[in-house]
C-alpha cells in the first residue's frame, strides 16, 4: 500500500510540473518616498525706505532667512 501511494505522490508531482518562481516586488521604498514631500520655497521682497531710497531685499519665509546677500535698488 505504501508503495503505491509513494508512485501516486510522485506521479503527480511529476505531472503538475516544475512552478515557476519569482521575486516578490519590494514595496518598501514606495512605501517611504510616499511619506517624503519636497515643498516649494516661499520667498517674498522686503522693502525698506532710507533717505527717500527704496530698497528690496529677497526673503525666504520657509527657512525665515535671507536670500539675497545685500539691499538692492527697487
Amino acid at each position: 500500500m505504501k508503495i503505491l501511494l509513494n508512485f501516486l505522490f510522485i506521479a503527480i508531482f511529476i505531472l503538475s510540473g516544475i512552478k515557476t518562481t519569482f521575486a516578490m516586488e519590494n514595496n518598501f521604498n514606495n512605501k517611504i518616498s510616499s511619506k517624503i514631500e519636497t515643498l516649494a520655497e516661499h520667498t517674498g521682497y522686503k522693502y525698506m525706505i532710507i533717505d527717500g531710497v527704496k530698497y528690496k531685499r529677497l526673503w525666504s519665509y520657509s527657512k525665515n532667512c535671507w536670500i539675497d546677500p545685500y539691499w538692492t535698488l527697487a
